[in-house]
C-alpha cells in the first residue's frame, strides 16, 4: 500500500525548522567565538575545531534523516528534495563561517593577533583596551586607565621572580601589574608605514656649508634613513626592548612602566634611576644590570641595589600625566612608587638632565625616605648674591651663557613653542632622525665620531621607540612646564649628594656652586664620557654610585 506523503512532508518541514534554528544557532555560536578567539589568541587555533564540530555534527544529522526516510519508503522525489534542502542549508553556514574568518584577517592588519596591550599608545596595527590619549592634556581629563593585567604568550620570557627584600626594605604590598607580555609589538602595516616615509623623505636643498656646522650633517642623516629604511632589523630590537624586565603600576589612576631588576644579595638598598631627553629606559640597561648584579662584572654581591628604572611621563610606555595644572608631579609619582606602590621604607636615587631635577626635588620633597641622591647635573641656587661668587663659579656662569647662546635653540624651542614643533616630528620619521641625532653627538664624548661612542642600531632603536609610540610631542611637556613654572624649583637639599661630572656635558659646575644647593659629600670629575653617561661609561657611573652609596646603607657596618 502506498504511504500517505502528507505526513511525511509536515515531518520534513518539522526538521527543516529544527535544521534552520539549530544551524543559525550553531553559527551565531562560531561566530561569536571566532570572534572572541580573534583577541585572545591566533585566529586558526579557535576557528578550525569549531567548523569541524559543525561539519561532522551535520554529516551525522543528514545521515540520520536518509535513514529515515529509506525506512519509511520514501519516494525518491522527496528524498532528494529533502538531501537538496539539507545542503542549501549547511552550505551557507559553512561559506558563511569561513567568510567571517576571512573578514576578521582582513580588518585585522599585521603579521599576529596578541594581547589588548601591545602599544599602549595605538600606533598604526596596535590593538588596544582604550583609545590613545590627546597629544596635549584637556581641561580637566579623566586619569587614564592603567594598563590591564596580562595573559602570558608563548614565546615570551617570564618576568625573572623578585628576590624577597629585607626586612627594612620589605614592601607591604606591591600594588603593581608584572608583564611577560610584549609592551610593544609593531605590527607589519606599522612598519611598512615607517619605511615608506623613510623612502619618500623630501630632503631640502643643500647649504653651502661643511658638515655639522649649521646643523645635522645631511650625508650622515641620509645614510642612517637609508639603513633604518632597509637593513635595520627593527624586529630583533624589539623581542630585546619585550625581553626587559618590564612591569606597571596604577597610580591611583595614573599608569607608570618600570623596568625591574632585583638584586643579587638579599641586602639590597633600592634606588629608581631617572632617565633624561631624549632618552628612553633602554639608555640605562646597562647600568641597572651591573647595579642590580656587581659580581658579574666584578664587583662585590653585597653592594648590589634592587634597581627601579621608571619610564618618565610621556616617554615610550608611560603615558603623560592628564593635566598640565592640578597633577602630581614626576617627583611625587615616583615616591609613591618606590614607597607606596613598591614598599620601600627608604631608598636611593640617581638621574641625569631632566632625570638630575626629578632626583633633587625628590630628595628635597621627602628626605625621610631617601638616604641620598646621586646626580650627573646640578640645579642652579634658588638666589645668590653676585658679590658672593668666586672666580670659578663666574667662570662657570659665563661658560653657561656662552653654551646657551651656541647651543641652546632646542632648549628655547621646547620652552616656548613646542607644540609648533611637534607635527612635524610626528610627522616625519627623517626629521625626528635630525632632532635627536645631533644632540647624541654634540652631547656625547665621540670626539665627533658618533659610531665611537653610539651603534647605528642603538640610535635607531631609540628614535623608533620615540616613533611607534607617538611621544616625541609628550617628551617636550618637561621642558614647557618649567619654562611656565608649573614645576617645582629646587631650594635646598639636606640628604647626602653625590655629584659625578662627564668632561663632554653640558655643564660642569665647581663643588662651591653646587654645595649652594646641596648637602655634597661626594664631587667626581670623570676621566671620559658625556651627557649620556650610562650607556658612554656604564662600568664607571656604576663604580661611583655604589661607592657613594656603600656607606649610607641601612644597617651596614664601614667597609674599605
Amino acid at each position: 500500500m502506498g504511504l500517505d506523503t502528507a505526513p511525511v512532508g509536515l515531518l520534513l518541514l518539522l526538521l527543516a525548522g529544527l535544521l534552520v534554528l539549530g544551524t543559525a544557532t550553531g553559527f551565531w555560536d562560531v561566530a561569536v567565538s571566532v570572534h572572541a578567539a580573534t583577541l585572545e589568541r591566533r585566529l586558526g587555533r579557535a576557528l578550525m575545531p569549531r567548523f569541524l564540530a559543525g561539519f561532522s555534527v551535520g554529516t551525522v544529522a543528514g545521515a540520520c534523516l536518509g535513514a529515515l526516510m529509506t525506512m519509511l519508503r520514501v519516494p525518491v522525489s522527496l528524498h532528494i528534495g529533502a538531501v537538496a534542502l539539507l545542503v542549501a542549508l549547511a552550505t551557507p553556514a559553512a561559506v558563511g563561517t569561513l567568510a567571517y574568518a576571512a573578514f576578521l584577517t582582513a580588518v585585522t592588519p599585521g603579521r599576529r593577533l596578541g594581547p589588548p596591550t601591545v602599544d599602549r599608545l595605538g600606533r598604526p596595527g596596535a590593538l588596544r583596551a582604550a583609545a590613545p590619549p590627546p597629544p596635549w592634556p584637556r581641561p580637566s581629563p579623566s586619569p587614564p586607565p592603567c594598563a590591564p593585567p596580562r595573559t602570558p604568550r608563548a614565546g615570551t620570557r617570564p618576568t625573572p621572580q623578585p628576590t624577597p627584600p629585607p626586612p627594612e626594605h620589605r614592601p607591604a604590598e606591591e600594588r603593581t601589574v608584572p608583564t611577560t607580555t610584549p609592551v610593544i609589538e609593531v605590527s607589519d602595516a606599522g612598519l611598512e608605514d615607517l619605511r615608506a616615509r623613510l623612502r619618500a623623505t623630501r630632503w631640502p636643498e643643500p647649504w653651502p656649508v661643511d658638515g655639522w656646522e649649521a646643523g645635522t650633517d645631511t650625508a650622515e642623516l641620509r645614510r642612517l634613513v637609508a639603513y633604518w629604511a632597509s637593513d635595520y632589523d627593527w624586529r630583533t630590537h624589539e623581542a630585546a626592548v619585550n625581553a626587559l624586565p618590564s612591569r606597571f603600576a596604577d597610580i591611583d589612576g595614573t599608569p607608570v612602566h618600570y623596568l625591574r631588576y632585583d638584586a643579587e644579595h638579599p641586602d639590597a638598598l633600592p634606588i629608581v634611576l631617572t632617565h633624561g631627553w631624549p632618552s628612553t629606559v633602554l639608555e640605562l640597561t646597562a647600568l641597572a644590570e651591573r647595579l642590580a648584579a656587581p659580581s658579574r662584572h666584578g664587583g662585590d654581591a653585597r653592594d648590589a641595589f634592587t634597581v627601579i628604572v621608571p619610564s618618565l611621563p610621556g616617554f615610550a610606555f608611560s603615558p603623560q600625566r592628564p593635566a598640565l595644572t592640578g597633577a602630581e608631579q614626576t617627583h611625587e609619582l615616583w615616591h609613591r612608587l618606590m614607597h607606596g606602590h613598591l614598599g620601600f621604607r627608604q631608598y636611593a636615587a640617581h638621574g641625569g638632565d631632566l632625570g638630575a631635577g626629578i632626583t633633587s626635588r625628590l630628595a628635597e620633597a621627602h628626605p625621610e625616605s631617601v638616604v641620598g641622591i646621586h646626580l650627573l647635573a646640578a640645579a642652579a641656587p634658588a638666589g645668590h648674591d653676585p658679590a658672593s661668587l668666586t672666580p670659578e663659579e663666574q667662570a662657570h656662569l659665563a661658560s653657561a651663557a656662552a653654551w646657551q647662546t651656541e647651543e641652546g635653540g632646542y632648549l628655547h624651542q621646547q620652552n616656548t613653542r613646542p607644540l609648533t614643533l611637534a607635527p612635524a616630528l610626528s610627522d616625519s620619521p627623517a626629521g625626528l632622525l635630525s632632532w635627536i641625532l645631533e644632540k647624541y653627538r654634540a652631547w656625547s664624548d665621540c670626539g665627533g665620531d658618533l659610531p665611537s661612542r653610539f651603534s647605528d642600531d642603538f640610535l635607531l632603536t631609540q628614535a623608533s621607540l620615540y616613533w611607534f609610540t607617538g611621544t616625541i610631542s609628550t617628551s617636550f611637556r618637561p621642558y614647557y612646564e618649567y619654562a611656565r613654572h608649573l614645576t617645582r624649583r629646587v631650594r635646598r637639599v639636606d640628604v647626602p649628594t653625590a655629584l659625578a661630572l662627564f668632561p663632554a656635558d653640558l655643564s660642569l659646575p665647581p663643588r662651591s656652586w653646587a654645595e649652594r644647593t646641596y648637602h655634597l659629600t661626594r664631587y667626581t670629575r670623570m676621566p671620559r664620557g658625556g651627557h649620556f653617561a650610562a650607556h658612554e661609561e656604564p662600568a664607571l657611573l656604576a663604580d661611583d654610585i655604589t661607592a657613594f652609596f656603600r656607606d649610607l646603607r641601612p644597617h651596614r657596618p664601614h667597609r674599605p
